[in-house]
């Protein structure tokens, strides 16, 4: 297994590097959007996209089935079931850009004309806008298997260099909209229909040379159909209502407080995804080697894989999150320049969301591992779906603030993460004691660094960018010595301390 963690690690490197550059790209893009298109604009563009991926709210389903089914047969060692597998999945895939197409051309005039809270000089431009995204959506649907194919082969330098080369064509396209004096919310539209196609034919031409023994044409096979969408029809219902909440929010952010509310909504939750794709990068490198393993029946490797990844990446989110906390409203400001009303509320709820992230993203992999997903997407589903009738009652009968709809949705996040425990503990033998005995230094660890935080932003105020970075710095220091003082165990100290002495006295071998 030595090799195998040395794997890890090598992908982990190349998603932070991957991770940083896109990380810094969108920032940069999202202040330039801001300024190019201004707040109602970019509100109409975050709410045509949230319709859009609520149309194709099977795709996360199908992607999930891709991934799945294929690292699992590449872990059998099983090449003609990975021809199989991919076959059926492209097939389906291109069936589900097919449907894409046509339900939103039988919907969006419906859509933007009569439901939506879209300014009338604006609503033409908001339909075109959604036929654009709805093609450039159609090309991210038929690239997923594809993208299975490399991650299954746990070939993240791959990955990374395809999605730096997307964000490279974002920041272009966002460039070229500040020489445009025409309709720049539907030329954005387009720019990013063009960047799609081209990152779909990196997809084809990668796949084709270094995989090509794996890969086949679309053809459906009834009994891999069969298991395929029966997964996908459980996962679905996990989908659904990621759709149902995350969409849900925005639109009744729209209906309550309009587009303002949802270009507020956009940015915070900009910051959450940054968060979100740092932690992605360690736990999406372990993913393929918690459901190989599994396929291998080494569950006691999978429970390993899933409480390291549990818990380190807790701590990596912390330490995220903690300098955040300690500067937010001076960020947005330094970030955007004018903060739009809600932004920061919102985004000092959707970081504390994201603390749950890094626990709920391991269990989801052990239980996708296994292949039964029923009970889980049920009362995953039903738990987290319970946000929008609440939150509607709340809005209109309490006149509840856009910041407190999210603190709704993060109640019900912490609800959902111990109804995830005890599903995955029981389909798949990982002790709920262990779990807990594992993860219970995170509750110190967090409530000493938060409350470090507060009394640190008494000591060292302003808004400038020397402010922020000594506060960031001292946060994160802090952070490193608390985790390292209460949230390691004896023998975890002793292995970093070993792992740092034979790095630092390791003498060079002779000639």
């Amino acid at each position: 297994m030595a090799s195998e963690h040395k794997r890890i690690a090598k992908n982990t490197l190349y998603l932070y590097l991957r991770m940083i550059l896109v990380l810094g790209v969108s920032l940069y893009s999202s202040r330039v959007l801001l300024q190019s298109l201004g707040v109602v604009d970019l509100g109409i563009y975050n709410l045509i996209g949230g319709i859009i991926v609520s149309l194709s709210f099977l795709n996360s389903s199908l992607a999930g089935a891709s991934s799945r089914f294929i690292t699992y047969a590449l872990g059998e060692g099983i090449v003609e079931k990975v021809r199989a597998y991919y076959a059926t999945l492209q097939f389906l895939h291109l069936a589900l850009a097919i449907l894409l197409l046509v339900v939103t051309q039988l919907f969006a005039h419906y859509l933007v004309y009569s439901i939506l809270d879209i300014p009338v000089d604006r609503a033409d431009t908001a339909f075109w806008l959604l036929q654009c995204s709805a093609i450039s959506a159609a090309v991210s649907i038929i690239a997923v298997p594809d993208n299975s194919l490399i991650m299954a082969h746990e070939r993240m330098d791959i990955y990374a260099y395809i999605a730096i080369g997307e964000a490279m064509l974002k920041l272009l396209s966002v460039c070229l909209l500040s020489y445009l004096d025409a309709d720049r919310l539907l030329y954005f539209g387009v720019f990013t229909l063009v960047s799609q196609i081209i990152i779909r034919l990196a997809y084809l031409i990668v796949c084709r040379s270094k995989f090509k023994q794996e890969r086949a044409k679309p053809r459906y096979d009834k009994a891999i159909g069969k298991e395929v969408l029966g997964f996908v029809g459980w996962n679905a219902s996990g989908s659904l209502s990621v759709i149902g909440y995350t969409q849900g929010i925005n639109i009744l952010l729209n209906l309550f407080f309009g587009p303002v509310a949802n270009a507020a909504r956009g940015f915070a939750v900009q910051i959450q995804a940054a968060v979100e794709n740092i932690i992605l990068g360690f736990q999406t490198a372990v993913r393929p080697q918690i459901i190989k393993q599994y396929a291998l029946g080494n569950k006691e490797e999978v429970y390993k894989l899933v409480l390291i990844s549990s818990k380190y990446g807790f701590f990596l989110t912390l330490l995220l999150v903690a300098p955040l906390f300690t500067s937010i409203e001076a960020i947005l400001r330094l970030w955007l320049g004018e903060v739009p009303p809600y932004t920061v509320g919102m985004s000092v709820m959707f970081l504390c969301v994201e603390l749950v992230s890094p626990l709920k993203i391991p269990l989801l992999t052990a239980i996708h591992a296994t292949g039964n997903i029923r009970r889980f997407q049920i009362f995953e589903g039903g738990i987290l779906l319970l946000v929008i009738p609440a939150a509607y009652l709340l809005l209109k009968f309490t006149s509840i603030s856009p910041s407190q709809v999210i603190g709704v949705y993060l109640l019900a996040e912490c609800v959902a993460q111990l109804v995830r425990l005890y599903i995955v503990a029981t389909q798949t033998g990982l002790s709920i004691r262990r779990y807990l005995y594992f993860l219970s230094p995170i509750v110190g660890v967090s409530m000493v660094l938060f409350a470090l935080g507060y009394v640190l932003r008494g000591y060292i105020t302003g808004s400038d960018l020397v402010a922020i970075g000594l506060r960031s710095l001292s946060v994160s220091a802090l952070g490193i010595l608390t985790i390292y003082m209460i949230g390691l165990r004896r023998n975890e100290r002793n292995q970093i301390l070993g792992f740092i002495k034979a790095k630092l006295w390791k003498r060079p071998s002779k000639l």
